[in-house]
């Protein structure tokens, strides 16, 4: 509106400016009044457009800040919309779910015709019954732990100086030696 009024009144001054131009006698100081009309209404004109320019940059900001302020909001109440869709989603899900039977069942039922307990029998342990099976050495007569004597032998037969009577010698078998033997190697 100002702008408007400016524009009227410019031409208003510059029809001012050229009738005393024309009927003064004293060009000179027309042109310099002319000069001070003209100066002072471009500093008014750039005044108004300046304080038109901030007063429109102040709206858009005003208008952007309210935009960013709905924004919000809308992200808001989208955010509701769709946590009250997932519940009602979860709802209907739940719907066709069925609840699980719980019955009271003792997990360990005793039977009805208890077994009668087998009476112990101690049988000695045969430490031979497995000497037959697979690869391994094989002594020539065995001795069951009844008939080992359970004094402790003072002679070896595999000590320093005494020739074993065995079929095999110390570290050797019937498949060959057994280890590293120094002694009666063959």
């Amino acid at each position: 509106q100002n702008l408007m009024d400016s524009h009227t009144n410019l031409e208003r001054v510059a029809e001012y400016c050229e009738n005393n131009y024309f009927q003064s006698e004293n060009k000179r100081a027309a042109l310099e009044e002319t000069k001070s009309y003209t100066t002072q209404s471009l500093a008014s004109v750039a005044y108004q457009i300046n304080t038109l320019a901030y007063n429109f940059l102040q709206m858009l900001d005003l208008q952007s800040s309210q935009i960013q302020e709905m924004e919000s909001q809308i992200n808001h109440i989208s955010q509701t919309v769709a946590i009250h869709k997932e519940k009602v989603a979860r709802r209907e899900i739940g719907v066709l779910t069925t609840n699980k039977c719980s019955n009271r069942q003792y997990k360990i039922i005793a039977p009805a015709n208890p077994e009668r307990p087998i009476k112990y029998v101690r049988k000695p342990i045969d430490y031979g019954a497995l000497d037959e099976i697979g690869h391994g050495v094989k002594i020539a007569h065995q001795n069951t732990p009844r008939q080992l004597s359970k004094r402790p032998s003072t002679s070896s037969p595999y000590a320093p100086g005494n020739q074993y009577s065995g079929q095999y010698g110390p570290g050797r078998s019937q498949y060959g030696s057994v280890g590293n033997v120094s002694q009666n190697s063959a």
